[in-house]
């Protein structure tokens, strides 16, 4: 048995096995693969990807229960996802995607109802809009680009939905 500590992030099912070296992750995944074992359990090769996270590109070799995993140049994982040159700005444009779609979506029925205070409408948009925007960020690197985004999404205008000021 090896004696060497296997880093990872675990949630549920969903687990990511991390290692500085190839020969390493091969080495972890080899022990996750017969810790799972002893327990009935399996992992999915088919579900299986491997991604090697570096500035200059390159190619990880590293076979689970004999089969090639599949090397991506992206992956979601818990939501959020992340690029192999450990960029996120494909998840900071989803982001603002999603939270610009739930603005639309909430115009007519909340931001443009004369009803409804300013109070509440903020109240509805920091419960709904805010989380949606920033879900992840914390693993963000701050990039001036994504801020300006952000906050262009987030809105400088009034809360009627137009965006005016």
């Amino acid at each position: 048995m090896l004696n060497t500590q296997a880093k990872g992030l675990l949630f549920a099912d969903d687990v990511a096995v991390t290692a500085e070296k190839e020969e390493d992750l091969q080495q972890n995944l080899e022990a996750l693969d017969r810790s799972l074992q002893k327990w009935n359990l399996r992992m999915n090769v088919n579900k299986t990807k491997v991604m090697e996270v570096s500035r200059t590109g390159g190619r990880c070799e590293v076979r689970v229960q004999g089969k090639q995993a599949e090397q991506v140049k992206a992956m979601k994982y818990l939501g959020v996802m992340m690029s192999d040159d450990g960029s996120m700005d494909e998840e900071v444009e989803h982001r603002i995607g999603t939270a610009t779609r739930m603005i639309g979506a909430m115009s007519m029925k909340v931001l443009q109802k004369s009803e409804l205070s300013r109070k509440t409408k903020m109240k509805v948009y920091n419960a709904c809009i805010v989380p949606t925007l920033l879900y992840g960020c914390e693993a963000y690197v701050p990039v001036a680009s994504h801020g300006d985004e952000v906050f262009k999404t987030g809105g400088r205008g009034n809360m009627d939905g137009t965006g005016a000021k």
